[in-house]
């Protein structure tokens, strides 16, 4: 990526943590791994980064760069227990910046809108969605676009897309405070669904500050799955018990049962944890 010296960063990303789970499962969901990370490295230099991977090979190892704190979790049949909440977290522990981004590997986003987001956090905004609700997700179909982007940085490059809704997920923006307040990733939930929105349902429910942006879309690079049908198991049915039961609660209920799990993740905060 190359087409960047006249891109301008206007706010100071020091103060801006990215923070990307990631579980390879597939050669699909590697390529696009170090396609996303070389993209945010370059349009936001001066930001922080963690990767926390799990799996049984620890494939970011090759990514090199001071900025990017690296944790790995070796374990195993990552395609069918991605444990994705427990992974956010521990990152979280680790940051110390006012703002992060929860960033899926799959996603980009245009500087503009990382920029747009990182500033209503600081104008007081505790969860911010980087595209607008509804049909805002383009889904890159075609890989080697992706190389024309490379050298470009211009999303109109992507051709081969298909149009799809976003209302939750993808990359979320927090106050980093604001969301260790409410214990961060729901770690009852493992695997696929619906963790992504509940945390969007905590935040709205417990009073805090979300925005979406206006007129701003989500690309997705498509990739293969080993698991075709993550949401019919086990462990989905459990995640959705576990929603169920939170949207039950009453409103006394539900800030309980988020105040223990703040407790836990800022007590964990306190432990050094390791890192690679």
């Amino acid at each position: 990526m190359n087409n960047l010296n006249n891109t301008l960063v206007k706010s100071n990303m020091e103060h801006l943590t990215f923070i990307l789970p990631v579980g390879i499962e597939t050669q699909d969901r590697y390529r696009n791994f170090l396609f996303t990370i070389s993209y945010l490295i370059h349009v936001c230099p001066d930001a922080n980064f963690i990767i926390h991977e799990m799996g049984d090979t620890n494939y970011s190892k090759i990514v090199d760069n001071p900025k990017i704190q690296k944790m790995f979790t070796k374990t195993s049949k990552i395609d069918e227990n991605f444990y994705k909440t427990w992974c956010i977290n521990r990152a979280i522990e680790q940051a110390k910046t006012t703002a992060i981004c929860i960033y899926d590997v799959d996603i980009l986003i245009p500087l503009k809108s990382i920029e747009k987001s990182f500033n209503y956090i600081f104008q007081g905004y505790d969860m911010v969605l980087p595209y607008s609700y509804g049909p805002y997700q383009k889904q890159i179909l075609n890989f080697k676009e992706c190389e024309d982007f490379k050298h470009s940085l211009n999303f109109d490059d992507f051709k081969t897309i298909k149009i799809n809704n976003s209302f939750y997920g993808h990359v979320q923006f927090f106050n980093r405070i604001s969301y260790m307040n409410v214990g961060g990733e729901n770690e009852e939930m493992i695997g696929w669904g619906p963790e992504d929105q509940e945390k969007l349902f905590k935040m709205n429910s417990l009073g805090y500050k979300v925005k979406y942006l206006e007129d701003s879309y989500v690309w997705h690079i498509e990739h293969s799955r080993l698991n075709m049908t993550p949401w019919i198991s086990d462990i989905h049915n459990k995640n959705m018990e576990v929603f169920k039961k939170i949207q039950n609660m009453s409103d006394i209920e539900r800030k309980n049962y988020y105040d223990i799990q703040s407790k836990k993740l800022f007590k964990n905060k306190e432990i050094n944890v390791s890192t690679l």
